[in-house]
Order: C-alpha cells, then sequence, then structure tokens
C-alpha cells in the first residue's frame, strides 16, 4: 500500500524542515548559503551539511518516529531545492542516502516521554525544590526553563504552542496545536489574564519573547531539547527513586488541576487548555484532588465556541456551577 501525504501534513513537513535547516544554520558556525525556493530564500549552512548534521546528531536525541518525521521533513526541503535547481541531482542523492541510513536514537539512551511516565501534577513543596534545584543550576538554559514551567502552570498552554503565541492587552492568543487533526475547538483560543499579578504577566510574557524568537531564528528544537533535558536530569537527582518524572508538560497538567481544585467549570476548563470534549481534560489531565485552590481566568467576555461534554464525575466546587456550560457565553 502506498502512503500519501495530504495537503495539510506536507505543509507540515515543509514548515519543520525549513525549522531544522535554520536551527542548525544558527549554531553551526559555517558559511551561510542562500537557496532560492520559488520566490522564497532560505538562508542555511548548505542542504548536505544540514542533512549530514541531522543524521549524526539530532537523530540520536528525539525518538524513532520523531526522527522519521523530521526525516520527512528535511527530504521534502532537498525535494524542492532539486526541483528549484539549488542543489543538483548528485547533492540530493547524498542528502536522501544519509537520512535513509540513520533510524533515530535509542530508546533506553532518551527520557521516558510516554504519558504514563509523566508527573502530571507536583506538591508545592516538589515546585519549590525544582525550582531551586532549576535555578542553582549552571546550565545557561536554566532561566529560561524556569519562565517555560511558569507560564505553562498559569496558562496551561502545551509547550510548542508558545512558539507563536502573543500576550496583548493582557490576554494571550494561542494558536491551538492540535486543531489540524479535530481535537481542538478551533483555531485559537484566548486566555485572560486579569486574574495574574502584574509580574506574573511580566515574566510570561517574557517567555513569549524568548519562544517566539527561538522559533523565528530556527533555534526552536534546540531550544526545547535542552529545556526538557534539564528538567529530566534534575528531577532524576532530586527524586532518583520516581517513576513518573516532571516534563515541561507537566505545568499544564498542574494547570488544569488547579481550574478543577478552584471549582472551574468543565466547558471553562476544556476551553482553556484548546480541547474539543470535556471527557480529554477530565480523564486525562491533572486531577481535582492535586490542584490547588486559586483565582482562575475570568471568560466572561469570551465567545467559547461548542465544545462536546461527556458524562463525568467531577464535580466543581462551586455548587451554583453548571458543569454543562461555561459560566457566560456572549
Amino acid at each position: 500500500m502506498k502512503i500519501t501525504k495530504n495537503k495539510s501534513t506536507k505543509q507540515e513537513y515543509l514548515q519543520k524542515g525549513i525549522s531544522l535547516f535554520k536551527s542548525f544554520h544558527g549554531s553551526s558556525g559555517l558559511k551561510s548559503k542562500i537557496y532560492t525556493i520559488g520566490e522564497f530564500k532560505l538562508t542555511c549552512s548548505g542542504a548536505y551539511e544540514t542533512c549530514q548534521w541531522a543524521a549524526n546528531e539530532l537523530s540520536q536525541s528525539v525518538r524513532k518516529s520523531t526522527w522519521r518525521k523530521y526525516r520527512c521533513s528535511l527530504r521534502e526541503i532537498v525535494k524542492l531545492l532539486l526541483r528549484y535547481k539549488s542543489i543538483d541531482q548528485h547533492e540530493y542523492d547524498r542528502c536522501c542516502n544519509i537520512l535513509l541510513n540513520v533510524t533515530g536514537g535509542e530508546n533506553k539512551n532518551l527520557p521516558k516521554r510516554t504519558s504514563s511516565m509523566k508527573a502530571k501534577s507536583l506538591t508545592k513543596k516538589e515546585w519549590s525544590e525544582l525550582g531551586d534545584k532549576i535555578k542553582k543550576s549552571k546550565s545557561k538554559w536554566s532561566q529560561m526553563t524556569i519562565l517555560w514551567i511558569h507560564c505553562n502552570m498559569h496558562t496551561g498552554m502545551r509547550p510548542c504552542e508558545s512558539q507563536n503565541a502573543v500576550l496583548e492587552d493582557k490576554k494571550i492568543i494561542i494558536t491551538n496545536a492540535k486543531n489540524t487533526n479535530g481535537r481542538s475547538h478551533g483555531t485559537l483560543r484566548t486566555i485572560p489574564l486579569n486574574h495574574l499579578d502584574n509580574k506574573t504577566i511580566h515574566l510570561i510574557n517574557e517567555h513569549l519573547r524568548i519562544s517566539n524568537n527561538m522559533y523565528e531564528n530556527g533555534e526552536w528544537e534546540n531550544y526545547y531539547l535542552n529545556c526538557r533535558t534539564l528538567i529530566h536530569r534534575l528531577a532524576k537527582k532530586l527524586w532518583p527513586k520516581k517513576k513518573k518524572l516532571p516534563t515541561l508538560y507537566t505545568g499544564r497538567h498542574q494547570f488544569a488541576a488547579n481550574n478543577k481544585a478552584s471549582g472551574n467549570d468543565l466547558v471553562s476548563i476544556a476551553y482553556l487548555l484548546g480541547h474539543i470534549s470535556t471527557k480529554t481534560s477530565v480523564n486525562h489531565y491533572g486531577r481535582k484532588k492535586n490542584g490547588n485552590k486559586s483565582r482562575t481566568p475570568d471568560l466572561s467576555n469570551i465567545t467559547i465556541p461548542h465544545i462536546k461534554v461527556k458524562n463525568s464525575t467531577y464535580k466543581p466546587n462551586n455548587v451554583n456551577s453548571d458543569p454543562n456550560k461555561p459560566k457566560i457565553i456572549k
């Protein structure tokens, strides 16, 4: 059976491929080359050089499934370079061959990333211990990692969504990451931050500024991998016997748990997390018992799209809340 790519998948590969080319160029120190793809100019360190780096280094830091996606993305770019005569057939063949002969990193050497192995919440004491450990780290990624965790705990964003999220007038406008496969309630969601103090909002804005710059400069993969690895390494030192360790995603789970503990209704929580159904946030996200009561985003001026409501045993703390309806929809 022939495997085909639909238009959205191909576009995703192209975007990822360009990001990988830029990522290597930003860290390689090699002389710049400019390739022309139609009206688009791609500044990088060379097609073969990029594929060689990806095959020899990047592939060993990611899982085999992730590497397959990266490999397809790079091949889409070199196909275009060949089509627009930016490279010749010989260089194209060299790129394809070096990518083809690599399968990705060994799972035993990589941080565990399955859902069952991720901590979906930490106690206040554990968050404090992890924060102190990261701050004391000599890693250049320590402050960026702290900001990332801080942002996810207060906004519920997926780590990848900070690539192009925008903060305007104490509101974050987020492009929903799962919208292309029908798992989100729409293209965008808006999270008001009026319930947070100015210092917290400033730290969130600083994280978005860094993330936006990393993405635009093609350094996102390196940024993500280093922050993720730092959390895993330090958490392993703090809690060597823990089977479930925190990740960059744990802040999002904690956000869900805190909203449940604070009595927010199911539809509002699903909206804030970017889910199309309440079932996902109820069954697969941080538990109410592990949350901390706090002020939650005020959605009274937000138009909440249709969200599927599934039967659940979860009940808001506020007895006046209807779990089947958002608080206010205008």
